[in-house]
């Protein structure tokens, strides 16, 4: 769903941070990099924005029963209902 409100005087307002990453071969694909970024392979990081994310893959990577690895990353979860804290 959607991330948990953020303190009201906080900095930032993602509280939640997961990090979407899929790898295909020796290429690693971020969630939420802009499709120019991937043709052009410039080094993608992980948003640190976004509450969701999405990644993109150009045409063409994919070959029938290649090996697609999909990882999520916990960076940082803060909420207090994951941390039990309620």
């Amino acid at each position: 769903r959607y991330d948990y409100p953020a303190e009201s005087n906080a900095l930032t307002s993602l509280v939640n941070d997961l990090d979407l990453r899929v790898k295909i071969g020796d290429t690693t694909y971020w969630g939420n990099a802009r499709p120019e970024e991937v043709a052009a392979r410039l080094p993608e990081t992980p948003d640190r924005v976004n509450t969701v994310e999405r990644v993109y893959v150009p045409a063409g990577v994919l070959t029938p029963g290649e090996e697609i690895v999909i990882t999520v990353n916990a960076t940082r979860l803060r909420s207090i209902f994951i941390a039990g804290r309620c």
